[in-house]
C-alpha cells in the first residue's frame, strides 16, 4: 500500500507474504478462529471506531497506481 500512497517516496518495494485482497484476506480470516467471538473481537480491533471500505486501502483494488517496481514473493 506503501507503493502506491507514497510513490514518490519509492524507487522499489519489495513484498513478502503480503496481503494484498484485504476484504478476501478479512473473510477468509473468520475460518481460522475457533470460537465467532474471536472473530468480531478480531473484526473490531480491524474496525476500529467503525466500519471501514477495505476496498478502499486494498493494494489489489489500486494496482494500476503503482509507477515503480514491485517485488513480490509468496511461499
Amino acid at each position: 500500500w506503501a507503493a502506491i500512497r507514497s510513490a514518490n517516496t519509492y524507487r522499489c518495494a519489495a513484498s513478502y507474504a503480503g496481503v494484498f485482497d484485504l476484504p478476501r484476506q478479512v473473510s477468509h480470516s473468520k475460518t481460522i478462529f475457533s470460537a465467532t467471538r474471536y472473530f468480531k473481537e478480531w473484526r473490531d480491533k480491524v474496525d476500529g471506531d467503525g466500519a471501514r471500505d477495505l476496498n478502499a486501502v486494498s493494494p489489489l483494488r489500486h494496482a494500476s497506481h503503482v509507477r515503480i517496481p514491485v517485488l513480490i514473493g509468496h511461499g
